[in-house]
């Protein structure tokens, strides 16, 4: 029962945080993306996603994030002011870095306390909107919208053995507290039922929302360019993936080019190493390595080791349906 022992602790930390840590305002509109497991379920692609649609309204937009895994001499830090890159990875940590890449126009910070963050944020650039990743059980910022991404691994504790990437960070009920539960397309029967039972069950008033994402493009290593989707074809194909659930990616590289010859599946967040390279580059002989642009960011500084459409990264859109429900989320009504 470690599993759902180690669930139990971490409840009983957040109720302690929520006791002693005053939650503070900023002056803009804070939408946080969260999630109640640990682990990736699609939050910083879905943050782009809303940033863009903001943008696009005409809305000044920044966004904030932990920076997992940056180790920096400064806390908060300013990743991009929207024009220029001002960290590295390193620094900034993957998520934030591909976040900072693919937003031109938006300013992205990282610090270990969002409020501080946030703060920075809206005090150098003024945005009237501020994106929050990961931001559901933070108890720094006080947030005006929450939408929660559900995997479907949320509604059956029973199992004693469930990996870290499944354990809970609050308990199911703070669900209630939404603005909008966020469902992956994919999402088996099963999972989705579970969480319409409890939708029906609890008495929540949030929407459900579908997260929709569609393969655009391959980004070269070398070149930086987007490619379409069938440069590989024909090609031995190998996945690459450091991410939380890499099952996801590896099953649609399947789907877009058949069984591919070879997945590698690193640990969330990790680092690329020289050493790590040199495996990769066997790896490559003979095949085009497909990665997420998570791990893209972190690989760009090896790119002299490869030769053009060795390494390709998998460019999605990203969407949420119906949008007339989210248009009402974020203003109120509909277009």
């Amino acid at each position: 029962m470690l599993g759902l022992g180690l669930e139990k602790a971490y409840f009983s930390a957040g109720i302690l945080r929520r006791a002693f840590i005053h939650t503070k305002r900023v002056d803009a509109c804070v939408l946080s993306v969260g999630n109640l497991v640990f682990g990736g379920s699609g939050k910083t692609p879905l943050v782009g996603f809303l940033a863009r649609a903001l943008k696009e309204r005409g809305e000044a937009v920044g966004v904030v994030l932990k920076g997992y895994k940056g180790k920096r001499s400064r806390d908060p830090l300013i990743v991009s002011d929207g024009k220029n890159l001002l960290a590295r990875v390193a620094e900034s940590g993957d998520e934030a870095f591909a976040l900072a890449l693919s937003l031109p126009g938006v300013p992205v910070v990282v610090g270990k306390n969002r409020f501080q963050a946030a703060l920075v944020l809206t005090e150098r650039f003024l945005p009237g909107w501020v994106l929050l990743d990961d931001g559901f059980s933070q108890p720094y910022l006080a947030k005006d919208l929450e939408l929660v991404l559900l995997t479907g691994e949320e509604f059956d504790r029973r199992l004693a053995g469930i990996g870290v990437k499944s354990l809970l960070r609050e308990p199911i009920g703070a669900l209630k507290r939404a603005n909008a539960l966020i469902v992956p397309e994919c999402l088996p029967p099963k999972g989705q039922e579970a969480i319409e039972a409890f939708v029906a069950n609890e008495g929540v008033a949030a929407p459900i929302l579908r997260l929709v994402r569609s393969p655009r493009a391959l980004l070269d290593l070398v070149t930086g360019k987007e490619l379409p989707l069938d440069v590989v074809e024909g090609k031995k194909i190998v996945g690459l993936a450091g991410i939380a659930r890499p099952e996801r990616f590896f099953r649609l590289l399947d789907g877009l080019y058949g069984p591919i010859a070879g997945r590698l599946a690193f640990e969330d967040h990790a680092p690329y190493t020289a050493n790590r390279v040199r495996g990769l580059m066997e790896a490559v002989k003979g095949a085009s390595v497909v990665c997420t642009f998570k791990d893209y960011v972190k690989l760009v500084a090896f790119r002299a080791s490869f030769s053009e459409k060795d390494v390709l990264a998998l460019m999605e859109d990203v969407r949420l349906e119906p949008r007339e429900t989210l248009e009402r989320l974020l203003f109120g009504g509909g277009e």
